[in-house]
């Protein structure tokens, strides 16, 4: 009997060393995840990410007092309000001058896929609203959370159903690269009034070399020299304006 126990042993062996070896167990793959918004410089692709809401805040009046506060606030419409749909709200210093910068961060728990955020911006003294936003603005319109330009009118003007217009000085029209515009230069300011008939006021920035002027409002500027009128958008190379 004994021999057949290692005849049987041996076979077993073999019959082992013929089978192919285990697979190692496949690697989990991590679930894609729909980002809300573009990433940031860090984010990993696939990651979740927190938002950052940034941008200004300009309106044409008088000067305001110096414990004026501008209040913004984000809300995603998807949440049920019973619920709690404000994901941001935060309340910024209020300088000299017609702007104001404001900079949040939603965190990357608040944001679900298919969000709709909207943005609401007040320019309040205690309980008192100065200036405000002329509705929500929908910032999943373009998916840009950043450089947000939020003109604000005041409330009076806003319950009669529709911003004033800006009161801009007499201009002269001109074709910019091929955009027509209205734009008018006093002494502080440069006036920008587009095609459908909105206006931008430009603040007067120190000289630049060469003896040109210069005006921005971080969005828009206009550059005056002796050869004439420039306009640019953003970081864009301003281009010739010709009187039309």
């Amino acid at each position: 009997m004994r021999p057949r126990a290692f005849l049987a042993a041996g076979a077993a062996l073999s019959l082992a060393a013929c089978l192919p070896a285990p697979e190692p167990a496949a690697e989990p793959v991590a679930e894609s995840v729909e980002p809300p918004f573009g990433p940031g410089p860090d984010a990993i692709e696939g990651e979740a990410f927190d938002a950052v809401v940034s941008g200004t805040g300009t309106w044409d009046g008088a000067a305001l007092p110096e414990t004026a506060r501008l209040v913004v606030e984000v809300r995603d419409l998807t949440r049920p309000p019973e619920g709690g749909d404000l994901v941001l709200k935060e309340e910024f210093p209020v300088s000299s001058g017609s702007t104001a910068a404001f900079s949040g961060t939603v965190s990357k728990f608040d944001l679900i896929p298919g969000g709709n955020l909207i943005l609401r911006a007040q320019i309040q003294d205690g309980s008192a609203i100065l200036y405000a936003s002329d509705g929500d603005v929908d910032i999943a319109d373009s998916g840009e959370t950043a450089g947000l330009e939020v003109p604000m009118f005041n409330p009076e003007d806003l319950a009669r159903g529709r911003p004033a217009q800006m009161i801009t000085p007499a201009g002269t029209a001109y074709m910019c690269g091929g955009e027509p515009l209205t734009i008018a230069i006093d002494a502080s300011a440069a006036y920008v009034t587009f095609g459908d008939g909105t206006s931008v006021k430009l603040d007067k920035l120190d000289a630049v070399v060469g003896g040109a002027a210069l005006f921005s409002n971080g969005r828009f500027v206009v550059e005056q020299t002796s050869a004439g009128i420039r306009f640019g958008r953003g970081r864009a190379t301003p281009v010739v304006c010709t009187a039309d």
